[in-house]
């Protein structure tokens, strides 16, 4: 018995060791893009506490701004290298060797840029117009809350344009994504795509397939429901769990369709990866999307907390993936 318990020990010891061991340090863009993100994104939060529209609007353009051209920054600095060693390789004739690992990749850069710039156009999106979200976010001053929400009690079957064509461009950044895991490993010792590990993809996906479902995605319901972060609804009773979402029946075949292209996202992410910065990313970028689904389609404001929450991930996801194109 003693043994088992220091083979058991040993094992538990020795995983910390085999994560350090494996562990690669994250690429992120060059300087500033990192730290203006870090800047912006705790401006939004703070506008976002107190209610102040332009600076909750402003900021988190200039968040998603930051990760965009941290990726360009990236591919800049890309093209660099290979200028230097295409040079390089015409100086020195004995240098037969193929083109470098980064100037084989430049179709995986664009893929995940595209993706990148898909992503800020689903943000300026689903920033809500002034009056609701006025509406909604109430500072501490005498003026009355209104009792009206954003979108009429009637209109069950819209939940607004802005908000149906943030999600498709959401779902095109997922798909871009796609694309350029499925070009080659992140990893700079690889010179050639890793095949799909079919085994990793299909425990990923149906592992995120299943969570989806018991957080009520595939389902819906007829009560109305107004997204929060565009057209919140103002009142949610209070016995209702926290990650209980209520999906209008006029939403579910898009909510649906846009879990399955995340879901595959990051199922991608994580059979291709030769390292673990793409499926950090993802999976940073997935769990900020169960923020959102629950301040849309929960029933209530969730309040600021639990938006700069989600903001906190999905800001440092795509930062982590604009690294990716190094």
């Amino acid at each position: 018995m003693s043994q088992s318990f220091s083979a058991a020990a040993g094992s538990f010891v020795s995983l910390p060791q085999y994560i350090l061991e494996h562990w690669q340090p994250l690429i992120l863009p060059p300087a500033p893009f990192p730290q203006v993100l870090t800047a912006s994104l705790s401006a939004l939060v703070i506008s976002e506490a107190n209610s102040w529209y332009p600076g909750s609007a402003l900021f988190k353009i200039l968040t998603s701004l930051s990760f965009l051209l941290g990726g360009f920054a990236q591919l800049q600095s890309l093209s660099q290298t290979t200028s230097t060693s295409t040079s390089q390789s015409t100086s020195t004739p004995l240098l037969t060797s193929p083109p470098s690992y980064h100037a084989s990749q430049f179709g995986a850069a664009h893929f995940l840029l595209v993706g990148l710039l898909f992503s800020l156009i689903g943000d300026i999106l689903l920033i809500p117009p002034r009056s609701s979200y006025l509406a909604y976010h109430p500072r501490k001053t005498t003026r009355p809350k209104p009792t009206s929400p954003r979108i009429a009690s009637s209109d069950t079957s819209n939940l607004g344009n802005r908000f149906r064509l943030g999600m498709l461009f959401f779902a095109l950044a997922h798909s871009a994504y796609i694309f350029s895991f499925l070009s080659r490993p992140f990893s700079p010792d690889s010179t050639s795509a890793t095949p799909l590990q079919w085994g990793p993809f299909l425990t990923t996906f149906g592992s995120l397939m299943y969570i989806a479902s018991l957080l009520g995605l595939f389902s819906s319901t007829s009560s109305p429901v107004t997204p929060s972060s565009t057209e919140p609804r103002p009142h949610a009773p209070a016995h209702r769990s926290t990650f209980t979402l209520h999906i209008p029946p006029s939403m579910r075949w898009m909510v649906i369709a846009y879990t399955i292209v995340i879901c595959s996202m990051v199922a991608t992410a994580a059979a291709t990866d030769a390292g673990q910065q793409r499926t950090l990313g993802a999976v940073m970028f997935a769990i900020s999307d169960i923020f959102v689904a629950r301040d849309v389609f929960g029933g209530g404001v969730a309040g600021w907390m639990w938006r700069a929450g989600g903001w906190t991930l999905y800001f440092g996801g795509q930062m982590v993936l604009a690294g990716c194109v190094a």
